[in-house]
């Protein structure tokens, strides 16, 4: 009895591994659509974004989740969306 705990305490042993050391680290920031486009021009948002980019990478941020769309329409031609009201 004995020796089938043993064995059975060294097989669980081996069968469990160490937990691996992560690789990548996530630190995301999320940027809506309504930061870059309100009340400015396209000069002004593109500007705006750039900065806002500059400024993530200078915080050590490695992604970053950019909302494109907001109004369930889309800017370009999709078979899954139906064309902005604003086009």
């Amino acid at each position: 009895m004995k020796r089938i705990l043993l064995l059975l305490l060294m097989i669980i042993l081996v069968a469990c591994k160490p937990p691996q050391k992560i690789k990548y680290e996530t630190r995301a920031v999320w940027m809506s659509r309504f930061e870059f486009a309100q009340h400015k021009n396209a000069q002004e948002s593109q500007r705006y974004i750039r900065d806002a980019f500059k400024r993530f990478k200078k915080a050590g941020l490695n992604v970053v989740i950019y909302q494109v769309r907001g109004n369930g329409d889309a800017f370009y031609q999709s078979q899954y969306e139906p064309w902005s009201y604003m086009l």
